[in-house]
């Protein structure tokens, strides 16, 4: 089971490695949200609530196919942010709260719910099932948790997740969750203590901890609440959270450059993002937390580099007219710097990919991280040299269901078929890796890879069953399961995780949909594959729809004809428009129309 040892903050903050010896039991009853009028509510949460497993909740939905008639399985569910308007923040560990600035009450007023239809089936199923697993991932406390078998909530898990999607869709609910996701630096503070003058009576983004290495300094990607935050901002315009969120990353950022910034190399040291178990090291790293946090990790340096540029432009949306730049000129400054070291110490020329890790002793680990390369493709700026994007896209490996967390895997030798805690982390797929993959695809148009990633997840979650070995499995059933074998199957005790339901999710919104979130609005960009085979739709011209999605005071349908990466015309409300781009301020309904066309 998890270690719950390492707490210093309300919310349990281990992660998702350590040797799985306990009971799912005693799982917390999710809460879902009824459409039907039916409903009970939740004296807790102001939403109307009642409690249903996940095959009685999508039964309550209609899946319609009338391929004859030309019209596509449309899915139908009420978003999370429908009725949070009276919602608490009851759970949020820090006196510096963002909640006191409610959004407009227009941005939770929509009672309408969201729909998508594609007109390739399998893709608007998987999304009803994510909505609905998400919608089961919110407690009583009106908190995310990371799924089943996981009543709590990590900094890694919900920052994934909203910046994924849920930043849109949940607004409220990841805003409460963020908030719970730090931790407060002081005397008391037993189990990462620091004597540092200048950490002493702050609070920084929560640490996550795991089983097999502790916590920090030996894991050190806590900035990642930073991304999560970013996104929220971005999708709600509301800068009171900012605020508080800038306090957060700064205060993180001044930590980790006393305690895990190595001067020698320019990079930050630490256990890779998420791959914090025995079954993504060597042996010879096997419980050895200092020796896992002596290495240097792609993903978490990314982090850091992500940490410094939001900072900065955290810092110019909240003091626009200030003519002292120094603070985010010094930002700017380290990211350069932290840049620089990632690109020339971690680039494996050899394989076109860059490192899993640096040793301690300069050496660079030869595995491919999937989420690392996902992330750098995605840092803004990060990496600009065509060719290196180019064989990066060449080179890294994708399985015939996706891409693996890393590869070649470890000897597999060492893996027990009992002790998930023993492979998981070995080369498997993880659904919210898959998401940031087909992201990075996507901003770099490459619209057949993103087809693969989009299509490989779809299929694990819609067409997957238990392992063998899996005796805790009461019933096969679609599921954004945490992770996948690589033959396809999953843990049943390990079905409905957030971050996996929000990387499809991300696929939707700002892959296919193509939302890229700016401070002054939207700026459309979709990747749109040529029709799949499995399209119910008999019409010649592809077609798109999504609606009543809820963007700050604006109430969106999105309309997709064609397919491609350019956006040939772009109406808003009938309007052409010169730019594919929503401004911030919209209000009320917006009907976007996008007529695309292939490159070149």
């Amino acid at each position: 089971m998890k270690d719950n040892t390492n707490n210093s903050s309300s919310v349990s903050d281990d992660s998702h490695n350590a040797e799985d010896h306990g009971s799912d039991d005693e799982e917390a009853e999710p809460l879902v949200l009824e459409v039907d009028g039916s409903t009970t509510t939740s004296s807790t949460r102001g939403y109307a609530l009642k409690r249903r497993p996940l095959v009685q909740f999508l039964g309550i939905y209609v899946l319609i196919l009338l391929p004859m008639a030309g019209i596509g399985l449309s899915t139908v569910l009420l978003v999370g942010h429908a009725t949070t308007s009276q919602k608490k923040n009851s759970s949020t560990t820090t006196s510096a709260s963002a909640s006191a600035t409610e959004p407009p009450a227009t941005m939770n007023d929509n009672k309408k719910p969201v729909t998508l239809s594609t007109g390739v089936a399998h893709w608007d199923a998987a999304f009803l099932v994510a909505m609905a697993e998400v919608s089961e991932n919110i407690m009583a406390n009106g908190n995310f948790m990371a799924g089943a078998g996981w009543t709590q909530l990590w900094t890694r898990d919900t920052s994934y997740a909203v910046q994924l999607g849920l930043a849109l869709l949940y607004p409220q609910v990841s805003q409460v969750t963020l908030e719970a996701c730090t931790q407060p630096h002081d005397d008391k503070d037993g189990h990462q203590h620091t004597l540092d003058s200048n950490i002493l009576g702050t609070t920084t983004w929560l640490q996550d901890v795991c089983g097999h290495f502790n916590g920090w300094p030996y894991l050190s990607d806590a900035i990642v609440g930073a991304q999560g935050a970013w996104s929220l901002f971005l999708a709600t315009g509301n800068t009171t959270f900012l605020e508080w969120a800038y306090n957060m990353t700064r205060s993180t950022l001044t930590w980790a450059e006393l305690e895990v910034y190595d001067n020698t190399t320019g990079l930050f040291r630490g256990c890779s993002s998420f791959m914090e178990s025995n079954s993504a090291y060597p042996t010879e790293y096997r419980f050895s937390g200092p020796k896992v946090g002596a290495t240097k990790a792609l993903s978490t340096n990314v982090l850091y580099y992500n940490g410094y540029t939001l900072a900065a432009q955290m810092e110019q949306v909240l003091h626009p007219g200030k003519k002292d730049k120094t603070n985010s000129q010094q930002l700017q400054t380290k990211a350069k710097h932290l840049r620089k070291a990632i690109r020339s110490r971690l680039w494996l020329e050899d394989h076109g990919y860059y490192a899993y890790y640096e040793e301690a002793n300069g050496t660079l680990h030869p595995k491919m991280e999937g989420l690392g390369e996902s992330l750098l493709l995605l840092a803004p700026n990060l990496e600009s040299n065509q060719t290196r994007i180019r064989r990066l896209f060449e080179s890294v490996h994708r399985t015939p269901h996706g891409i693996p967390c890393l590869w070649p895997q470890f000897d597999l030798h060492r893996e027990k078929p009992k002790d998930y805690a023993s492979y998981y982390h070995n080369g498997r797929i993880w659904p919210f890796v898959q998401g940031y993959w087909a992201l990075a695809a996507a901003r770099h148009k490459q619209v057949d890879v993103f087809q693969q990633e989009l299509d490989s997840l779809v299929g694990l979650a819609m067409n997957s069953a238990p392992m063998e070995t899996d005796t805790t499995g009461t019933q096969d059933q679609p599921t954004f399961a945490e992770f996948y074998q690589l033959d396809g199957t999953y843990m049943w005790k390990r079905r409905r995780q957030l971050w996996s339901s929000a990387g499809y999710l991300g696929m939707i919104l700002h892959g296919l949909f193509g939302m890229e979130l700016q401070v002054d609005g939207i700026l459309f960009r979709p990747v749109v594959p040529a029709q799949s085979t499995n399209t119910t739709s008999t019409t010649e011209e592809q077609v798109m729809t999504l609606e009543n999605l809820r963007y700050r005071r604006a109430l969106l349908t999105l309309h997709i004809t064609g397919h491609g990466t350019v956006v040939d015309t772009f109406a808003i409300n009938g309007k052409p428009q010169d730019k594919p781009f929503l401004a911030a301020d919209a209000v009320g309904h917006q009907k976007i129309e996008m007529v695309l066309k292939q490159d070149g």
